[in-house]
């Protein structure tokens, strides 16, 4: 029994306590410092295999001569080590000698998780040294809820999950994220054990599967850019783990018993704000300049400094249907737009925020749908990218999310937009979490719980245009908040989908 399966001479031991697979390809000098890392960590604890390599070949030399991960490889890697602890080391990596003591350590403290991951740094030449949060929820079915580059398994959890699934080419980590998550914990160490080597401008193929940041080709809402043999795996292995613990959603949709036929305004426009003057005429332009007449645009001030009051009063006094309300309860998003439905007199809600636009047809399309279809509790469109000055970005695309289903939205990244609500539907849920969903993932929150009861309804055209501009409210909050947010809005989902089940009803 080798200690290192790399041809390297170290002395066997009888008690292997972790074992390291170095899966896929890295450059030489990447490998040779994370075997010294090894090393020091202390090598009588670890063995090192290399997937995709054949018995004996030494590591390091050319990455291009060691294939992508695939599961085949690093099973068979894995079932050549002995020891209690897996250290799965993915592409590109090179480790620091602090990963096996703080891997090892957070799970010594957490006896009920199954695996340990961390945050990590990118290296680019000429580059600054980047740090790179990880953020990975047992509930969070999200694949961008990932694992990273590393992890530390223990043997006995993979082994009773029996490895990687082979019939994945791509996907296999994330279906094995979502295995271990049905039977044990996530734990995670909170600094940088390890780094990523990348060259300007280098997206690794290898890389494909990790679901990180770098890994994504294409700038921004990476996951509607997969290719449909990637997409179809992750869609797999999602409704496998919904499958398997008893979340899916079952049986029809209800239909909307809705109170509030006959109303006018048949539409309220509700728009939280706060210190956005420079965008805000514009957003209630795009809904005064829209070919849709029976509305009334609410804007709900979360205690605005920039003029924004009189710049709503100034349209109201041209328009009487543009109201100005303020907000008591200050900055708050989902409190805003709770007094925003409590005020708003239309059959349905929708929303625009204070930066974004309406395109002419969205109020009419929007109620077109809703009206023709009466299991939709929400209309959901498409929506195009535009910048500060109102220009297209073309390298985000049109922001379909062909994906969803009541389902599926359980594991992508956002509700979309534009969304347009049943008034009675947003009362009868008791409106916006304003307790675990203040201000973010307030709007997911509600669609997951709709999604619930109701349809969410697909409309198949571009009726919103979200403009980036580098002061979005989402650019003030960080990686890790924003990721723990939508994770608790899928771990409240998740589990009120297996509580409705339990007890024989939908979903």
């Amino acid at each position: 029994m080798p200690l290192f399966v790399d041809g390297l001479g170290m002395t066997a031991t009888s008690a292997i306590r972790v074992s390291a697979v170095l899966c896929g390809p890295a450059p030489a000098a990447a490998v040779d410092a994370s075997v010294g890392a090894l090393r020091e960590a202390g090598v009588s604890e670890v063995e090192i295999a290399l997937s995709g390599s054949s018995p004996g070949q030494p590591i390091g030399g050319n990455p291009e001569a060691v294939s992508s991960p695939n599961a085949r490889a690093i099973n068979r890697a894995v079932a050549a080590t002995t020891g209690e602890i897996v250290l799965l080391v993915g592409p590109f990596v090179r480790l620091y000698p602090t990963v096996v003591d703080l891997y090892v350590a957070a799970l010594d403290r957490n006896p009920d998780a199954v695996v340990a991951y961390g945050d990590y740094d990118v290296v680019r030449p000429g580059a600054e040294r980047v740090g790179c949060p990880s953020f990975a929820e047992r509930d969070d079915l999200s694949e961008f809820s990932t694992l990273a580059y590393v992890q530390a398994i223990r043997r006995k959890a993979w082994e009773r999950l029996g490895g990687l699934d082979e019939t994945y080419q791509t996907a296999f980590a994330y279906d094995l994220r979502m295995r271990l998550a049905e039977i044990g914990d996530f734990v995670r160490v909170a600094e940088s054990a390890y780094e990523i080597w990348l060259e300007p401008g280098e997206t690794p193929h290898a890389f494909r599967g990790y679901f990180t940041s770098e890994s994504c080709e294409r700038p921004g809402f990476a996951y509607l850019h997969f290719e449909a043999a990637l997409e179809a795996e992750i869609d797999r292995a999602f409704r496998g783990t919904l499958v398997r613990r008893g979340a899916a959603i079952h049986g029809p949709s209800s239909v909307v018993a809705c109170p509030d036929a006959g109303v006018d305004p048949v539409v309220s426009v509700v728009i939280p704000t706060y210190n956005r003057a420079r965008y805000l005429g514009r957003a209630i332009e795009s809904v005064l300049d829209g070919d849709y007449e029976s509305f009334e645009v609410l804007v709900v001030d979360n205690g605005s400094t920039d003029g924004s009051r009189e710049l709503v009063e100034s349209f109201g006094d041209r328009d009487p249907r543009v109201r100005y309300l303020c907000n008591p309860k200050g900055n708050k998003i989902a409190a805003a737009l709770n007094l925003g439905v409590a005020e708003a007199r239309g059959k349905y809600v929708s929303q625009l925020d204070s930066d974004d636009e309406y395109v002419p047809a969205t109020l009419t399309r929007q109620v077109a749908h809703l009206d023709a279809n009466p299991t939709w509790a929400v209309a959901v469109s498409y929506y195009d990218v535009i910048d500060a000055d109102g220009a297209q970005r073309p390298e985000f695309g049109i922001v379909r999310h062909d994906e969803y289903d009541r389902d599926n939205l359980l594991r992508t990244g956002g509700a979309g937009a534009v969304r347009t609500w049943h008034r009675c539907v947003l009362r009868e849920l008791d409106g916006f979490n304003e307790v675990d969903f203040a201000n973010y993932a307030e709007d997911y929150d509600m669609t997951l719980r709709v999604a619930e009861r109701y349809e969410v309804g697909r409309v198949h055209q571009v009726l919103y245009r979200h403009r980036i501009h580098g002061e979005n409210t989402v650019d003030n909050l960080g990686y890790v908040f924003r990721a723990g947010r939508k994770a608790a809005a899928r771990r409240l989902a998740l589990a009120r989908r297996i509580r409705a089940r339990a007890g024989k009803r939908t979903p």
